[in-house]
């Protein structure tokens, strides 16, 4: 993965928070934009930083859990129903079927056959 440069300097708290946190998995690169925040700002960047790390972090968590519990599912039921389009489980009739019966109906009523 690799990391863009920021669009603009880094001047504010969440600004070196957003940049710690963009440079996670790289441990040397979280410290250099660490060292190079401003003494005044630190306490104040590193809560911000460790709040998104968390939130990474307890994402990652839930997405492999959601995983394991697919693969749980599917390990239970290996064939499981095939998502269908149909909106009504009647089997569908043949079109001739139905204009006889269409066509019965009507001579029941008195009406002439339409073309």
């Amino acid at each position: 993965m690799d990391i863009e440069a920021p669009k603009r300097p880094l001047c504010h708290a969440r600004d070196y928070a957003q940049a710690i946190v963009d440079a996670y998995p790289d441990v040397a690169r979280q410290r250099e934009i660490f060292a190079s925040c401003p003494i005044e700002l630190r306490p104040i960047a590193r809560t911000m930083a460790k709040d998104g790390i968390a939130r990474i972090e307890a994402r990652r968590n839930a997405v492999k859990a959601h995983r394991e519990l697919h693969r749980k599912a599917a390990a239970a039921d290996p064939a499981p129903l095939k998502p269908t389009r149909r909106i009504s489980e009647l089997k569908q009739s043949a079109p001739e079927v139905g204009r006889a019966r269409l066509a019965e109906l009507r001579a029941a009523i008195g009406h002439k056959e339409s073309a």
